[in-house]
């Protein structure tokens, strides 16, 4: 995974280049592979995408993708997800993380 990122961070990588990994990353993390696995995937492309304090900007496939994660994943990748659109400074996530502070342990999982 370290290799994809710092393929995408070289300057010479286009943008095509740079999507398909970004689709690759958001590939692992949809799917059913270990949690860990899903975890630091999401975590590198976090530092993809949201690299600095400034606001991120998403795209529409990773933002539907962290909605998802964040309503109905398991207790780590919601809380990922979660941090990562909290990197967005979208305030119309707000009721979605105030849900956040009454979550149960698996009470959201439905895969």
């Amino acid at each position: 995974m370290q290799e994809l990122v710092a393929i995408a961070k070289k300057e010479p990588s286009t943008v095509e280049d740079r999507q398909r990994i970004y689709s690759a990353f958001r590939t692992v993390i949809s799917s059913g592979a270990y949690w860990r696995l899903r975890s630091n995937a999401l975590s590198q492309l976090r530092g993809l995408l949201a690299p600095g304090p400034q606001a991120a900007a998403l795209d529409g496939p990773t933002r539907r993708l962290l909605e998802h994660l964040a309503r109905h994943d398991t207790p780590w990748l919601r809380a990922g997800a979660i941090r990562f659109l909290g990197m967005t400074h979208d305030p119309s996530y707000a009721n979605l993380y105030l849900a956040a502070f009454s979550d149960r342990v698996g009470a959201h999982v439905r895969r």
